[in-house]
């Protein structure tokens, strides 16, 4: 199971992630994403690169990784940049100072959404905020898509009331790459995207019973793993939140449990039931839910209805038709199932649901709890994770 917090990890590119994306070096399997801003006078540049495994990043780069071919930044960004500017080195890749006084800080992160199957599947993408002064004129946008598509961020340039942003477009779909272009963005100048929140932390959207949803979650002792590799893992501009456990040993000896099959009283009834786990990671179906059978179904009916809902989820309908108790996705406030992984924990001997969605969506809570009963789920805890940046 994730964890609640924001996880900040490094973006692992199997042979699915590197369809129609250039081939690494023999040697090299990782990559790790890496963002920059520089000030000259009253000139900023931010610049997101790459690198394999331990190589330095390369700011100076203008090659970018394409789907057939590669993408020349250079003559784009020649009409945009000063000498001075082009030649800017930081002291600090995160921030920089421009010379009327304000401050120019970038914070990125990876989104934690790589995937262990699709085009691209396992290619993570990274999300990104700006300031300019106390204006926060970028607030959690992506840099990098999967597959670069619809586009990636290659730069964004900063010249006093002037703001130019250049990206790299391409289609995922044919991994056609339609070029490099600059566009003037200098109205999000005007505007201030703040919404004064906690930076990386968890918001509680619903609590049943509040005092229990509060004392549920906890830091942990463990800040999660950063994006860069250990040779650059001070990177000031990459954006780190804490873990947070929830609810202590009984959740951990719970979690740990992965057989298809466990006997516990799931719908907190008094009365043990059997339950079986319907599983499957894939584009498709990528979740898991619960079905609990009357005490005289044998072990071939059950078996049936397992491969029968592996293989469509969405005939959930068919089996509570025939008496079978299914707790699902569908019966949460993420409204599906077969994204949704649904895992018992154990609390002060009642059982409980963590209910999560597949991969990180801004619009969706990030974690419920929920509590199974013999007429359905009851929502106990919502929360919502706010990124650090």
């Amino acid at each position: 199971m994730q964890s609640l917090g924001i996880l900040v990890r490094r973006a692992v590119l199997t042979a699915l992630a590197a369809l129609y994306v250039a081939l690494p070096p023999a040697s090299a399997d990782e990559a790790f994403y890496y963002g920059r801003v520089a000030c000259s006078g009253n000139e900023a540049l931010v610049r997101f690169t790459w690198a394999w495994n331990d190589d330095v990043p390369d700011f100076d780069l203008v090659v970018e990784r394409g789907a057939r071919q590669e993408i020349d930044l250079a003559p784009v960004l020649e009409n945009f940049l000063s000498d001075a500017l082009r030649h800017a080195v930081p002291e600090d890749p995160g921030e920089c100072l421009l010379s009327d006084g304000r401050r120019v800080v970038l914070r990125h992160v990876g989104l934690d959404d790589g995937l262990g199957h699709g085009q691209c599947g396992a290619d993570e993408r990274q999300m990104f905020s700006l300031w300019i002064g106390p204006m926060k004129v970028y607030s959690r946008e992506l840099s990098h898509n999967r597959c670069g598509s619809p586009h990636d961020i290659a730069a964004i340039i900063v010249s006093g009331s002037r703001m130019t942003e250049c990206r790299i477009e391409r289609d995922g779909f044919t991994g056609t790459d339609r070029g490099a272009f600059c566009y003037d963005a200098s109205d999000r100048l005007e505007i201030n995207l703040d919404e004064g929140e906690a930076l990386g932390s968890l918001e509680l959207l619903r609590a049943a019973d509040r005092p229990f949803c509060e004392a549920l979650v906890r830091a942990s002792p463990q800040r999660s793993p950063a994006l860069v590799n250990p040779a650059h893992e001070a990177w000031p501009a990459l954006a780190h939140a804490d873990e947070v456990d929830v609810a202590g040993a009984e959740r951990r000896e719970a979690d740990s449990v992965q057989s298809d099959e466990i006997v516990l009283d799931f719908d907190n009834d008094g009365v043990l039931d059997r339950a079986v786990a319907v599983r499957r990671t894939s584009h498709y179906f990528d979740g898991q839910f619960w079905l609990v059978f009357p005490e005289q179904v044998g072990a071939d009916e059950i078996g049936a209805w397992r491969n029968r809902l592996e293989g469509e989820p969405n005939e959930v309908s068919a089996a509570r038709a025939a008496g079978v108790r299914a707790f699902a996705g569908d019966q949460t406030a993420f409204h599906e199932l077969r994204y949704t992984t649904l895992t018992p924990i154990t609390l002060d001997g009642e059982t409980y649901l963590h209910a999560r969605w597949a991969y990180p969506r801004m619009d969706l809570p990030k974690d419920l709890i929920l509590r199974p009963s013999t007429t359905g789920l009851e929502e106990v805890c919502a929360w919502r994770a706010i990124p650090p940046l």
